[in-house]
């Protein structure tokens, strides 16, 4: 949950600044296009941060694979 919550938090924010920006272009913005904005960050934030995991572990930067290798060191 550790690493969840933060990025989630991060993607909600970004969506929330994409849905101000279109209201002050826009007094109606209908309810389609938030869905729509809501569903791309989500998309976006999931592909981003799965391919951020993808590369630390692929690097063995994760905490989990430090502690592994401090013990295989031993």
């Amino acid at each position: 949950m550790a690493y969840v919550w933060p990025r989630a938090v991060l993607v909600l924010l970004c969506w929330a600044a994409t849905y101000w920006l279109l209201t002050q272009i826009s007094t109606y913005v209908p309810p389609a296009v938030v869905y729509f904005i809501a569903i791309a960050w989500l998309l976006a934030g999931v592909v981003v941060f799965s391919y951020l995991y993808h590369v630390r572990r692929r690097l063995g930067l994760l905490p989990h694979q430090a502690e592994d290798a401090e013990q295989q060191l031993a």
